[in-house]
């Protein structure tokens, strides 16, 4: 009788199973019914590529590795779609679309280059604390002619330790930037009309400000006080004298305050062919 049941139970046991340990099913990682990811079919690519081109569509083309994924493309399917053209890499974790994904977006412009989607890139890339400033503020303004753009991309940031970025003609200012000196046109941040002719008056040659300001007057983004002003403080990038030290610590609200104390963006990254601060004439 006993013996009958053993071999009842041996008949039972699954396949393959140790007689000394109950019979587990398969674990979900080689489940059959385990659900796919969302790029592993055609209708899920194509979905998951839908979405990263509407949230290029908001940001003048370009994209982050966790917007991708967020999307619902995978690290090899990442790799694939730079691979065939479809993604290009501009920074660390920025791209930027192509042709074929600004179409599925609806605007192949977002293909073409310009100022904006450079500053998006650059912008993505900086962080959250990065804005344009100096001459490409002044040009997203219309302060500029555009046709005149040499390529270079002038971008603020908060001081620290290491800013990751790449060679010109990105040129990274560290300097703190206040709310109330800061504007947005469309996704893009940059510094506002008063706020970049402050800082503009003491770098750029008074040839290529006068044209700036006087832009800015007939647009009305300032007043003929104001454009006096500027104008006034104008050329003395022709006869600099010694540039300020870049803040060492965070200034308190009464240095933050100080709107007329405000030096010009001009403490770039070593990295971008600044060079260190001067020393200080004693």
């Amino acid at each position: 009788m006993t013996s009958a049941k053993s071999s009842d139970r041996a008949a039972a046991r699954p396949i393959g199973s140790r007689p000394d340990r109950p019979f587990r099913p398969l674990p979900a990682a080689v489940s059959a019914d385990r659900p796919l990811t969302a790029d592993s079919t055609l209708a899920g690519l194509v979905a998951a590529q839908t979405r990263l081109a509407r949230v290029a569509a908001r940001q003048c083309g370009c994209v982050t590795t966790e917007q991708v994924h967020e999307s619902g493309l995978g690290r090899r399917r990442l790799t694939a779609m730079v691979d065939a053209g479809h993604l290009v890499r501009r920074y660390t974790g920025v791209y930027q679309v192509a042709l074929p994904l600004a179409q599925i977006a609806g605007d192949p412009r977002l293909a073409a280059p310009g100022l904006p989607r450079e500053v998006m890139a650059a912008q993505l890339a900086l962080g959250r604390d990065s804005c344009a400033c100096l001459e490409t503020a002044a040009r997203l303004h219309g302060l500029c002619d555009p046709r005149r753009w040499g390529g270079a991309v002038h971008m603020a940031t908060r001081p620290r330790g290491k800013v990751r970025c790449p060679a010109p003609p990105l040129l990274v200012h560290h300097r703190w930037i206040r709310r109330s000196d800061l504007t947005r046109r469309g996704p893009v941040r940059l510094t506002t009309v008063r706020r970049t002719l402050a800082d503009l008056a003491g770098t750029a040659p008074r040839a290529e400000f006068a044209p700036m300001v006087a832009a800015a007057r007939r647009l009305g983004l300032v007043s003929a006080a104001e454009a006096r002003r500027f104008l006034g403080a104008a050329g003395t990038a022709q006869h600099p004298g010694p540039r300020p030290r870049a803040e060492s610590r965070a200034p308190g609200a009464r240095e933050r305050g100080a709107a007329r104390c405000r030096a010009p963006l001009d403490r770039r990254s070593a990295t971008q062919g600044g060079g260190s601060p001067p020393t200080r004439r004693r």
